[in-house]
C-alpha cells in the first residue's frame, strides 16, 4: 500500500484551487491508512479512526485487503 486519498483531502484541494482537478494522485496522496486485524474490536478501530485518519485496512485469511471506513464503523455499532 502506497498512499491513500480521502474525500476530505480532495475536496480540501480542489477548493483552494479547482486546476487542481489535473494532477495526478500521486501528488495528493497521504500516509497509507493503518492495518488491523481481523480480531480487532470495533473500539480498537474507532480509536484509529480520526479526521486525519479516516479508515483502516484489514487483511482476510486469503490476503485481500478490505478497508473500514468512519461510515462502516458508524453503520456496525448503530445496529
Amino acid at each position: 500500500i502506497t498512499g491513500s486519498v480521502s474525500e476530505s483531502k480532495v475536496l480540501s484541494i480542489l477548493l483552494d484551487n479547482p486546476y487542481n482537478l489535473t494532477k495526478p494522485v500521486g501528488e495528493i496522496m497521504e500516509k497509507p491508512f493503518p492495518f488491523v486485524s481481523m480480531e480487532d474490536t470495533a473500539e480498537r478501530i474507532s480509536s484509529l479512526i480520526s479526521k486525519k485518519n479516516s479508515a483502516v485496512l484489514v487483511k482476510d485469511p486469503v490476503g485481500q485487503v478490505h478497508i473500514i471506513t468512519e461510515y462502516d464503523l458508524i453503520r456496525s455499532i448503530s445496529l
